[in-house]
């Protein structure tokens, strides 16, 4: 779970390199889900409540390579990805949540 005062945007490009030698480029990319607001309660130095907006969501990490006549298109192909990915994504961290009891008996 990330944790950000900014409202993150659902695709995210950290870096992209380009392999002139092979023809090809390189992208490290983010896929951000279950993005929700909440509103958490601190205090300052003061002693005081303070109440801050904050955004909480998964992050999906990832890079590919990919020809260089495809870094036009690489929004297109990231969303497209992005559509395919979240949903199993999502589908998955439901599953991970579920607890395991850290001693079973056998009767």
């Amino acid at each position: 779970m990330v944790r950000s005062t900014v409202k993150p945007t659902e695709i995210k490009i950290i870096r992209v390199r380009d392999d002139i030698a092979k023809g090809t480029f390189y992208v490290q990319y983010a896929f951000r889900f279950g993005i929700r607001e909440k509103t958490i309660e601190t205090v300052d130095a003061t002693g005081t409540a303070v109440q801050s907006k904050v955004y909480e969501y998964e992050e999906y990490i990832a890079e590919m390579e990919l020809p260089l006549a495809l870094k036009s298109v690489l929004s297109d192909t990231l969303i497209g990805l992005y559509k395919q990915i979240v949903p199993k994504l999502m589908e998955n961290l439901n599953y991970a949540s579920v607890g395991i009891p850290p001693e079973i008996k056998v009767e």
